[in-house]
């Protein structure tokens, strides 16, 4: 690609509700974009000024409610997603 995309979730629930942190990260560790309290289904990106190569796409959802164990109480645990791109 060239750098120019729409990222966008399906078939997760809560996801397309409220993504809390998107980021876009370079092979160097560098953070070349970012955003948070997205609520909207789709995202449009530009990196097209950015250099070619392989960039890691970090999603971080809400918290959602997880069961820990019998008698226990539950525990509220984010859900992270990362996704490899390249602009070539």
């Amino acid at each position: 690609n060239d750098g120019k995309f729409t990222v966008q979730i399906e078939d997760c629930t809560g996801c397309l509700e409220h993504i809390e942190v998107f980021t876009i990260i370079n092979v160097l560790g560098e953070i070349v974009y970012e955003r948070s309290n997205i609520r909207t289904p789709s995202l449009a990106i530009d990196l097209s000024t950015h250099p070619k190569g392989i960039y890691f796409v970090k999603f971080i959802l809400p918290a959602t409610p997880i069961q820990v164990g019998a008698g226990q109480k539950s525990s509220d645990q984010e859900r992270v997603i990362i996704k490899k791109i390249i602009i070539d």
